[in-house]
């Protein structure tokens, strides 16, 4: 809102030539469509991960319509409520809906519509706004500094990382970033664990297309080379069965109990009930426990010995 104000007072102020009265209509819709995308799309690709390449598009052949029909029939049927005519509004008002939701269905359905971008660190949002609104509501070429700030938003957006790492809680979904972009270790299972870290990740692959990525055939013992170290995800007691210990450093996550091993760090069930869910990030290890701390609603035991020491 503060964005559409702000331009169109712009607009007014400045000395631009007159359009044509049947015009500006058709131009103010153009101008209100970008301007409002602009300043949303950032807020929505940063909590959604997705972005819309084609929302003018969409929004110049469905906005005239929501004002012209959708709208006014609305009115109209709580006018003709008390009544008992409000069917005929609604008629009226479901064709101008289903009107709007055929464009949406046909916008999104082109190739391309639809951008993949990763999460932005914390501040990011936060500064962006700032310097907006600078831009917007300052009256002076001061207003220039918020674009200073604009740009680093974006800047410190583009080298957001990922952590290297990722852990379910209950050990039954790992994520590994590689060079094709997260590789898990089951097609199936944790599906909302599994969309919420390609999502964040700014990856529109499937499930299935990232469990591809990790290679092996045996389904119960997914082995990952990292750096220094191995990723071992040991899945039921097939898997268990089929582990033969650590001969290198290697961290082992485990969908079911097992016994403490030698050069294997271990995370079954009962270690991540204790710990939470787990990520690493340039060999760092960081669980939900140390950022949640202790409270009365979580674990009431801190971080086990073996967590900590990484």
């Amino acid at each position: 809102t503060t964005a559409l104000v702000g331009v169109f007072n712009g607009i007014r102020d400045a000395d631009l030539p007159k359009l044509p009265r049947w015009v500006r209509p058709a131009m103010g819709v153009v101008i209100s469509s970008a301007v409002a995308g602009a300043a949303t799309g950032p807020v929505g690709a940063a909590h959604f991960n997705t972005m819309a390449h084609y929302g003018l598009l969409a929004n110049l052949v469905s906005v005239p319509l929501m004002g012209a029909l959708v709208v006014p029939a609305a009115v109209l049927a709580l006018l003709l409520a008390p009544l008992g005519l409000q069917a005929v509004a609604f008629w009226l008002m479901s064709l101008g809906l289903r009107w709007i939701l055929g464009v949406a269905h046909w916008v999104s359905g082109l190739e391309g519509a639809q951008g993949h971008v990763v999460s932005p660190p914390d501040w990011v949002l936060s500064v962006m706004a700032l310097g907006c609104l600078w831009v917007i509501l300052w009256q002076t070429r001061a207003r220039l500094i918020g674009l200073l700030a604009v740009v680093i938003a974006f800047y410190g957006w583009s080298g957001a990382q990922r952590p290297d790492v990722l852990v379910a809680e209950p050990g039954t979904l790992v994520g590994i970033m590689t060079a094709e972009g997260r590789a898990l270790s089951k097609p199936r299972g944790a599906g909302f664990v599994a969309q919420n870290w390609l999502e964040n990740d700014g990856d529109g692959a499937s499930q299935l297309l990232a469990a591809s990525r990790w290679p092996g055939e045996n389904p119960a013992l997914r082995l990952k080379e990292l750096g220094s170290y191995r990723v071992v995800h040991v899945i039921g007691k097939r898997g268990r069965a089929a582990f033969t210990g650590c001969e290198t450093p290697t961290l082992v996550i485990a969908s079911v109990p097992m016994k403490t091993q030698h050069n294997c760090n271990i995370f079954d069930p009962a270690r991540l009930q204790k710990t939470g869910s787990l990520a690493i990030r340039n060999g760092t290890l960081i669980s939900a426990q140390q950022i949640t701390g202790n409270r009365r609603w979580n674990s009431a035991g801190a971080v086990t010995k073996g967590a900590e020491d990484q």
